[in-house]
């Protein structure tokens, strides 16, 4: 397959229903998965009016780099659940 989109797409990735503790390492993607927005932790579920959803209750991603984004804004996984090839693919290191 040419590309992480690609490969998602044919090997659709579960979102978690449940993370198993906050500030469990994440990784958030854009709407298509194509772009890695950023590595960050869980910090549970918080209100949030989304532009998208409108108000709701949703889970919160501290980014590493400042930035907070949600889940309903975004595709997020935690980081010991995604594939080998998509590691390799986002420089992402497991540890």
């Amino acid at each position: 397959m040419s590309n992480v989109k690609e490969y998602m797409d044919h090997q659709a990735l579960p979102k978690p229903k449940t993370v198993k503790m906050t500030n469990c390492r994440v990784a958030a993607f854009n709407e298509d998965r194509s772009v890695l927005i950023g590595l960050g932790n869980y910090q549970g579920e918080e209100f949030h009016n989304s532009a998208i959803n409108g108000p709701e209750v949703c889970p919160c991603i501290h980014l590493d780099a400042g930035k907070v984004v949600y889940g309903c804004e975004c595709n997020w996984y935690p980081v010991e659940d995604l594939p080998p090839e998509i590691c390799e693919k986002f420089g992402i290191k497991v540890y």
